[in-house]
């Protein structure tokens, strides 16, 4: 299963899920990007009223949907496997509009020998995520001490593999997610020169010339991660 988790809300970028690159939602960029893996997609988001467009985006594209909580990720996924039957998912965070459908099946193949993986230090950012199992996904449900796990990866009790890849391509200092203005005039610039169907290993070599355009945001982003970390211990 393929796991996109979206909603509508964002303090950085108000509706990102909804702006739209040559007449395509960043949100059905995503989903489309994730059916061309032919596994079952899962669009994850809320339950608030805002996002029933999430719901109405997902059937329109003929993907099933999930609704859950807002702040509790970690519920939500673990409600999607309940409804949907999933023994293992890897997740495509509607952030990252170009993840890699290629390393998205690398991941489930991964899923059959480890319970949880995560991306290696070094790739793309926005070129993976994580994926995880059944058995692990449960764990980290019911032992969680918080309600607001948007920082899913520090509630599980596994420590995660990093996903297995031997192509160098796909390690470089390019950033590919969506947080600010500048992130999405790259891939604007991006989508000018590239399909949405195109594999991430032909589209890294010939956008570098774009990385200057949102890169400096990467240390923004990381930041504001550890923010919301710190605020769990």
């Amino acid at each position: 299963m393929i796991l996109v988790t979206s909603r509508t809300a964002s303090s950085r970028l108000p509706l990102k899920a909804l702006k739209k690159i040559n007449g395509l939602m960043t949100i059905e960029i995503c989903i489309m990007r994730a059916k061309i893996t032919g596994e079952p997609v899962i669009v994850c988001t809320t339950d608030l009223k805002e996002d029933d467009i999430i719901e109405v985006i997902a059937k329109c594209n003929n993907v099933l949907c999930h609704r859950g909580s807002e702040k509790d990720i970690i519920a939500r996924y673990w409600g999607a496997f309940q409804e949907f039957g999933c023994e293992k998912a890897v997740t495509y965070q509607a952030d990252n509009l170009m993840m890699d459908f290629e390393l998205l099946n690398l991941g489930l193949e991964q899923l059959e020998r480890d319970d949880f993986i995560n991306e290696p230090e070094g790739i793309v950012q926005g070129a993976f995520s994580m994926g995880f199992t059944r058995d692990a996904l449960r764990e980290a449900y019911e032992t969680k001490k918080s309600n607001d796990t948007e920082m899913i990866w520090e509630f599980f009790k596994c420590k995660p593999k990093p996903l297995e890849i031997n192509d160098p391509v796909y390690f470089d200092d390019i950033r590919m997610s969506l947080d600010y203005e500048e992130d999405f005039e790259f891939f604007q610039k991006v989508f000018e020169r590239f399909d949405y169907t195109a594999p991430l290993r032909e589209v890294i070599p010939n956008i570098k010339d774009l990385a200057h355009i949102n890169f400096f945001r990467k240390q923004d982003w990381f930041n504001n991660q550890k923010k919301v970390i710190a605020g769990y211990r």
